[in-house]
C-alpha cells in the first residue's frame, strides 16, 4: 500500500505527471498478470495535506517481490518522493494475518511484554 499527502508546493503538474505515470505502470503490470490487483483512492474531504490518496497492489508474495526489486517500480518511488510525501507499507490479509498475530503474541510473551 502506497499513501502520500498534498503535493510540494510548486510542484503540482510534476506531482499529475508522476501520478499517470505510476497508474499507467500499475495498470500494465495488472494487464500482464504480474500483479493480482490495483486499486487508487483519492481523498475528497478531509486530512488532505497529510492523507491524499493511496493506492493498492495486490498479488502474491513471490509477484510483490519482483515488482519491489524491478528497477521501474523504484523509478516510479524515487520520483514520487521527490513530489508529495508518501509512505509505502508491506501487508497481509487473508490467513495470513493470523500468523503475523500469533508472531506478535509470541515475540510479546518472548520479551514479557504483557
Amino acid at each position: 500500500m502506497v499513501t502520500w499527502g498534498g503535493v510540494f508546493a510548486g510542484r503540482e503538474t510534476m506531482g499529475l505527471t508522476v501520478f499517470q505515470s505510476a497508474i499507467g505502470f500499475y495498470s500494465e503490470q495488472k494487464a500482464k498478470g504480474n500483479i493480482t490487483e490495483f486499486k487508487v483512492g483519492i481523498a475528497e474531504v478531509g486530512a488532505i495535506s497529510s492523507s491524499a490518496g493511496y493506492m493498492l497492489i495486490e498479488g502474491s508474495v513471490d509477484q510483490l517481490r519482483k515488482l519491489v526489486d524491478s528497477e521501474d517500480y523504484k523509478r516510479i518511488l524515487t520520483k514520487a518522493v521527490h513530489v508529495v510525501p508518501m509512505n509505502v507499507s508491506h501487508n497481509v490479509t487473508g490467513n495470513t494475518v493470523m500468523q503475523s498475530v500469533e508472531r506478535l503474541v509470541s515475540v510479546r510473551n518472548e520479551l514479557g511484554i504483557k
